[in-house]
């Protein structure tokens, strides 16, 4: 009965009974009145049937109005409550259904008992693209990667928007392995950047997955799954925060060139170019270190602080260190099994690298495929994530040292390392920064300080490598502190491996090395 009184006292129903009761009020005075003025007027029974036929007429006319005015407002208010629901399901930018839709057909789903697989997807660093493109230009980003989900997707699947930069793709009575597999070709999906006028944007996408099997989940449970699991994918994706490069609102041109690095990786453009390294004693050359270069296909050649930082920040160092490596102990090993005595080849590993044990299988990999001595590579890893890196690096640290990859910390003095560090991580060799050393042979507080490294060094039995030796006074200064190797323009620049070859392995490299040795090694 309460149900029912509720019923009555609603506005909609009220309203109908209302009017009901107006109409019927209405006939009834039309009638009374009608029929008596009929009767005054009328002068016999067939003027009174004439004017109750013109009556009726008029009366069944002004009804019709009325109706059709009465229906057509009910038709518009019933189209716009259409329109409002509409847009409450809709997302307006990607034409989606929205998270409240997407929500509904899920419950429907667990309601009647309906397996399906979720995966949540969200779109990295979207912050950066709204801030560089603007408000309309991060919709176009929003609408096409909607438009590349549809593109793929299955009529039996659910897409939907659910938030500013994420989406979910649910799919009806899927397994595990199926919404991986699903999974996967979204991924490859979008390798291929999408184009907008300002630029061609690589899309990166961070993905979370649940799936409801079994009673009594709820929605916002798969929701927070895949919550959690999406934002262990961002952590172990490279997403790391890297000193040198800002996450700030960046430009269109930094945005295309994000998608030139990756485009980069994927056609190969970095080179590898050598430094050569001496011992500083008789300058016999000892090795050297591998620098890489992008061969940008527009801008030439990019040096490495230009690209590096924004490629630690995206997560894709590995695949150019993987680069780098190949590239390098190919050719070490072409000119070890022609005969040429070339020493340590020096890697750079970036602090990324030493995040994420891949560098390891990475190294593996490469050496097994050259069969190249581990004693034969150094790998260098800057002095400032010494500092930041803790378990991960020092189990890397220990796994290169065990196959007698000798590790060398970078930079040394211009970062944040400890003495106590030093000994944690008990590295082979220690390069001072070349502010240390360039123009140093006159300023006593420095040589002070590179006096004081080399004693340290030598304690602790590490060799000690100078680097930015570029004047003779230079080199005079290092070799009268017992630095073990040198490295600068001096001795060699970086160049090409053909060039290395021509200047310090081939047969018209004896004459240069000589005259070398005899310039510097008469004034030392």
């Amino acid at each position: 009965m309460r149900r029912l009184f509720r019923r009555l006292l609603n506005r909609d129903v009220r309203t109908g009974l209302l009017a009901g009761a107006a109409y019927l009020a209405v006939s009834l005075l039309w009638i009374v009145l009608t029929d008596g003025l009929v009767r005054e007027i009328a002068a016999g029974p067939d003027e009174i049937v004439r004017y109750q036929t013109i009556k009726g007429g008029f009366f069944v006319l002004v009804m019709a109005v009325v109706i059709g005015v009465v229906a057509y407002v009910i038709t518009r208010q019933n189209e716009t409550a259409t329109e409002i629901l509409d847009a409450l399901r809709t997302d307006p930018i990607t034409r989606l259904p929205s998270r409240r839709a997407a929500i509904d057909l899920m419950e429907r789903w667990l309601r009647r008992g309906d397996s399906f697989s979720l995966l949540l997807l969200n779109i990295r660093r979207f912050g950066r693209l709204n801030a560089a493109l603007g408000r309309s230009g991060g919709d176009a980003v929003l609408e096409q990667v909607a438009q590349r989900l549809i593109g793929i997707g299955q009529p039996e699947e659910l897409i939907a928007h659910m938030d500013a930069d994420e989406y979910v793709v649910v799919l009806p009575g899927a397994s595990h392995r199926d919404a991986m597999e699903r999974l996967a070709q979204i991924a490859r999906s979008f390798e291929e950047p999408i184009s907008l006028p300002e630029a061609d944007i690589v899309i990166e996408l961070a993905s979370g997955y649940a799936r409801a099997r079994r009673d009594g989940v709820t929605v916002p449970q798969l929701l927070d799954v895949c919550h959690r699991r999406l934002e262990s994918t961002k952590q172990t994706s490279g997403s790391s925060v890297v000193t040198g490069w800002s996450d700030a609102p960046t430009s269109a041109g930094d945005l295309r060139l994000e998608g030139e690095l990756r485009q980069a990786i994927r056609a190969g453009q970095f080179e590898v170019v050598l430094q050569p390294q001496f011992r500083v004693s008789n300058l016999d050359i000892v090795g050297a270190e591998a620098l890489v270069r992008w061969r940008h296909p527009s801008l030439g050649i990019v040096g490495p602080k230009d690209f590096i930082p924004l490629a630690e920040s995206l997560g894709v160092v590995v695949d150019i260190t993987e680069q780098v490596l190949k590239q390098s102990i190919a050719q070490w090993n072409d000119w070890r099994m022609r005969g040429f005595a070339i020493g340590r080849l020096s890697v750079n590993l970036s602090g990324i690298d030493f995040d994420s044990e891949r560098i390891l299988s990475v190294v593996a990999a490469v050496r097994e495929k050259y069969r190249l001595p581990g004693a034969t590579l150094t790998f260098e890893i800057t002095e400032t994530w010494f500092a930041k890196s803790h378990q991960t690096a020092l189990r890397i640290v220990q796994a290169l040292q065990s196959q007698d990859i000798c590790v060398a910390l970078d930079d040394f003095g211009k970062g944040q390392s400890s003495l106590a560090q030093l000994l944690r991580f008990e590295v082979d060799q220690l390069k001072v920064d070349r502010a240390f050393v360039t123009g140093s042979a006159g300023i006593a507080e420095k040589v002070a300080m590179l006096t004081a490294i080399q004693r340290m060094a030598g304690a602790l039995h590490m060799e000690t490598v100078a680097e930015g030796v570029e004047t003779e006074d230079d080199y005079r200064l290092i070799k009268r502190l017992g630095f073990d190797v040198a490295q600068g323009f001096l001795l060699g620049r970086p160049m090409a491996p053909n060039e290395f070859e021509q200047t310090f392995l081939g047969d018209r490299s004896g004459g240069q090395l000589a005259d070398m040795k005899a310039r510097l090694l008469g004034h030392a």
